[in-house]
């Protein structure tokens, strides 16, 4: 049994830009264990503990979705926060696009539950994460981060695969692995 999510993965040019803003944000708030770079994401949908023979089967449900979707474009602009500005614990940046993300987020999810699997059932909320939080951090300079941010965008990409990924605890935190690259729709 794996943990196993569905993922879009970046360019290595954004990953940079993320990596760029880490080191900003580290300079107002400490204590946070900040996301490596091959580590940054897009999570689609998080399936938990399943075995080969499960992936198997997600990985066929996930080719049958893309082969209708066509390549679309995402832009990563802002930061937001989990779960509340008053409780954070995870820092992200956001993504958006076209209805498209959203859309292939609710076919999987769709797709993926009536064939039995137990997904993350949580609103989709389009994000990065790019560190947790160690210890509290001061309200005032999380919203002071929040509004500076808000309409800076960090790069857009359009993304033309899926991965099905594995993520292994350590106490170091994740290592991801990517189990399968599935292509969308090619534009003909």
């Amino acid at each position: 049994m794996k943990r196993t999510f569905l993922a879009i993965n970046f360019p290595k040019e954004l990953k940079e830009r993320l990596v760029k803003l880490q080191k900003e944000l580290s300079q107002y708030i400490p204590n946070v264990r900040w996301v490596a770079a091959d580590n940054l994401h897009l999570t689609l949908v998080f399936l938990g503990a399943i075995n080969d023979l499960e992936r198997n089967k997600v990985g066929q449900i996930t080719q049958e979705v893309l082969k209708e979707t066509e390549p679309f474009l995402l832009q990563v602009k802002g930061l937001g926060v989990f779960p509340e500005p008053k409780r954070v614990k995870v820092l992200w940046a956001g993504v958006f696009g076209n209805s498209a993300l959203k859309l292939l987020n609710h076919l999987l999810f769709r797709k993926l539950t009536q064939a039995g699997f137990k997904v993350d059932e949580r609103e989709f909320t389009a994000h990065i994460t790019l560190g947790r939080m160690k210890a509290k951090p001061n309200r005032e300079i999380i919203s002071f981060l929040l509004d500076k941010y808000k309409e800076v965008r960090f790069g857009a990409f359009e993304v033309f695969s899926v991965e099905i990924m594995e993520s292994q605890l350590q106490r170091s935190g994740p290592i991801y692995r990517v189990v399968e690259k599935i292509e969308l729709k090619s534009k003909k």
